[in-house]
């Protein structure tokens, strides 16, 4: 924990050295973890305060999940940046225990041992790992972090009317933030020249979706590249970024 953490200190995410601030955020952390991971032997009570001080400098809200010496799957902490979701989490406790949870990256990280990290959550992942009518309004919660959603849609029948639910969602999360999050849709798996991509984009927009100007090929360099190094430069991924950093003013 401490080297892979003690690594990515003077990093971001996508590798660029971070802010001093973020660094020193991070230092902090760090130097209070270690110390609480010594303080005693009772693991179960270590993680416990590990979790509460990732919250809220490191995240919004954590679960701590393990297998024990049983092989049985065990949620041992769950604290929240909010007070006022106490009940909240009382309930995501009692109603989604992890071995029940429908959570494959969970799973996958639990039998293999090696971390995982998501960097982009979208709504629509959320709405597909919802399990009961009550479990998408806890998941929403967790959207209150994002500025930017970014839906793909592909552009058929079946997606454009499973995707018309969301503006609900969306303004769900809006309710809970300061500042309105701003939702759009990236039309992909498209197919040139076909008339289903415009009218894919005529419905949503219709719908009150704001839809990206560059729509994503079938066969988009993304899914052939089979794990190689792959460059956005020169790509349609480029061009999507361009557009979003263009309507939040940060380019011009």
């Amino acid at each position: 924990m401490s080297a892979s953490a003690s690594a990515s200190t003077a990093e971001s995410n996508d590798g660029r050295q971070a802010p001093p601030d973020e660094i020193q955020r991070r230092s902090r952390f760090l130097i209070s973890a270690s110390a609480a991971l010594s303080e005693s032997l009772d693991y179960e009570r270590t993680l416990q305060r590990v979790a509460e001080l990732s919250v809220p400098d490191m995240a919004d809200w954590c679960t701590v999940t393990i297998v024990d010496e049983r092989g049985r799957v065990r949620r041992l902490a769950v604290v929240h940046a909010d007070p006022g979701k106490r009940d909240l989490v009382a309930e995501y406790q009692s109603k989604f225990p992890p071995a029940e949870h429908r959570a494959g990256q969970m799973g996958e990280v639990l039998r293999r041992g090696r971390a995982a990290l998501s960097v982009h959550v979208s709504d629509e992942d959320l709405i597909n790992a919802a399990q009961t009518e009550d479990h998408l309004p806890i998941a929403e919660s967790a959207m209150r972090a994002a500025d930017e959603l970014v839906i793909p849609v592909a552009p058929t029948l079946i997606e454009v009317n499973r995707t018309s639910p969301m503006l609900t969602n969306i303004a769900n999360v809006n309710a809970l933030r300061a500042r309105p999050v701003r939702a759009s849709i990236m039309l992909n798996r498209t197919v040139a020249q076909a008339n289903s991509t415009e009218e894919a984009r005529d419905a949503l927009t219709g719908l009150g979706f704001d839809v990206l100007a560059a729509p994503v090929p079938r066969l988009e360099l993304f899914a052939q590249s089979f794990g190689n190094p792959v460059y956005a430069t020169g790509t349609v991924w480029a061009d999507i970024a361009a557009e979003l950093l263009r309507r939040e003013g940060i380019t011009p």
